[in-house]
């Protein structure tokens, strides 16, 4: 017999709440990522763990986030302010590869956490990170309707917390990400969990 070890876990943000985005030049929209047509609004963004046969689901529920200046950003609600207990932030993510906005290139952004005093603290998600990387796909057009060949799988981005510098990780007011690093660009977020 055998054991798996699942460490302790607070969900953070859930794509499945929909709760309220803050936009600065950012757009956020949850969108759904379905094979079936009627309920998908995800575009032509499909999650390899959909199944062609499988005409009743999964139904994944995403943030959809565009940008279009190095000034966007946005900010997440949050279900807790208290990140003491936790090690590790991780983000399940991917870059949205069958928007053209992000021109074939791979992406980066900076994630800033500000506590209940206004201190904060940045990092920097670079373009070498597996779950911001482009894609390739192309959309075939060849048959009655259109579709992206090609899967986009979302990824685990883990931040550790010992990388959040003098701020009070008891007291997390939010958390924002600013898209500094590329003029454009499209990602698609399903969930944040402290771990």
């Amino acid at each position: 017999m055998t054991t798996m070890y699942t460490p302790k876990t607070e969900l953070l943000f859930s794509a499945d709440a929909k709760k309220k985005v803050k936009e600065s030049g950012a757009k956020a929209k949850y969108v759904v990522e379905s094979v079936d047509e009627k309920r998908n609004t995800a575009g032509y963004f499909r999650h390899p763990i959909e199944s062609e046969f499988n005409t009743n689901g999964p139904n994944l529920n995403l943030l959809n986030v565009t940008w279009k200046n190095k000034k966007d950003k946005i900010e997440l609600p949050l279900n807790t302010a208290d990140f003491s207990k936790f090690s590790t932030i991780r983000l399940l993510i991917a870059q949205d590869s069958t928007q053209k906005i992000n021109k074939g290139k791979d992406q980066a952004f900076t994630i800033i956490f500000t506590d209940k005093k206004g201190k904060q603290s940045e990092v920097l998600v670079d373009k070498n990170t597996p779950a911001l990387s482009y894609l390739y796909g192309i959309e075939v057009k060849s048959f009655s309707k259109p579709f992206w060949l090609g899967y986009t799988p979302l990824s685990d981005l883990r931040i550790p917390l010992t990388l959040l510098g003098n701020i009070n990780k008891k007291e997390i007011k939010s958390i924002s990400f600013a898209f500094n690093q590329t003029d454009t660009g499209a990602i698609m977020l399903r969930e944040m969990v402290l771990q």
